[in-house]
């Protein structure tokens, strides 16, 4: 895959996943939670077949909307806790190399922390009980 057509699939499915988090006219019912979940889980599976094959999507491949859009799928693959480490890991490099903003490592470092029941670090990640039963955190 082209840098040009991955930044532009990892756009598109930051947009679907933006989407799907809008609040909706109808409350969140079971079939809309679950095409949630299959979204999750498709991006998942994705971005980690990418990470696999190219690395993390660097800034300079795919510019900075596209290695936001990168962590954005990341930080969305909550149930899938050792993809999303490794998904941190490769982050890590991409920020050493000066690739991708700082603030989407933190981000994703406190994210895997609460995942994994550990203090947050940067203090990113906010939880309330509206959040917890509308799975919008």
């Amino acid at each position: 895959m082209a840098d040009d057509e991955l930044r532009a699939e990892l756009l598109k499915r930051m947009k679907v996943d933006q989407d799907i988090r809008e609040p909706a006219d109808e409350p969140l019912n079971q079939e809309r939670m679950a095409e949630w979940k299959n979204l999750e889980r498709d991006n998942t599976a994705w971005l980690r077949s990418m990470v696999v094959m190219r690395g993390w999507p660097l800034s300079s491949q795919v510019g900075e909307d596209g290695a936001l859009a990168a962590w954005l799928l990341a930080q969305h693959a909550d149930a899938s806790p050792e993809i999303q480490c490794e998904f941190h890991r490769a982050l890590s490099g991409a920020v050493a190399r000066n690739e991708t903003k700082p603030a989407h490592l933190a981000y994703l470092e406190d994210r895997v922390r609460v995942n994994s029941g550990r203090p947050q670090l940067y203090g990113t990640q906010f939880f309330n009980e509206v959040a917890a039963s509308d799975h919008t955190r």
